[in-house]
Parts: C-alpha cells; structure tokens; sequence
C-alpha cells in the first residue's frame, strides 16, 4: 500500500486495514511514531532515511548498533562477515586512520 501522506493521515488508513506488517520511512522525525502506532504487534519499521528527526542521533535518543569495523583495506573479510549473517548491527570500512 503507498499513501500520499499530504492528503490521507496514514496512520488512520493503516490502522484501519488492520496494521501494517513492516514500513519503509525516508522522513523520521514526527513520522516515527506515527508508525510505531501503525504496526502490527509484531510489525517492522525500517527507517532507510532521515529527513528530519536527527536531534534524536545527536542527542543519544536513538543510535544505531555498531557491530564491527574493519580497514578498508580488509573489505573482502567485512563481505564475508557480512554474508556468514552473524553481525547485528553496522559493519563499517575504516577509509581514513582515524580512531573510531
């Protein structure tokens, strides 16, 4: 289902379908959570961008767990890591020597 969020209260219709199993949002901010409430229980919410709500990061509210980081020059052994599927969080490529 795509809603023009300008013209529909999202959060409504979603609700009114019975939930949503998993959303995909590019704004953040005031929008998250609006569709924290329009999960299903056992709903997804994948944030895949920010266009507001970075106060947020900046302020510790949210973060986002990192996993492990390797030299870029390693990047072969992070895809490796990365397919075993045994990482929850980031993984990171080190471009600069700089402490992390």
């Amino acid at each position: 289902m795509s809603i023009d969020s300008s013209r529909q209260d999202f959060q409504e219709v979603v609700r009114g379908e019975g939930g949503a199993d998993g959303i995909l949002d590019m704004v953040g901010g005031e929008f998250v959570r609006k569709n924290l409430d329009a999960l299903k229980p056992d709903g997804r919410l994948c944030q895949i961008a920010f266009l507001s709500g970075w106060p947020w990061f900046a302020s510790g509210r949210v973060g986002v767990p990192l996993d492990k980081v390797f030299p870029l020059a390693d990047a072969a052994a992070a895809h490796a890591y990365l397919e075993s599927g045994g990482h929850l969080g980031k993984v990171v490529l080190q471009v600069l020597e700089t402490a992390m």
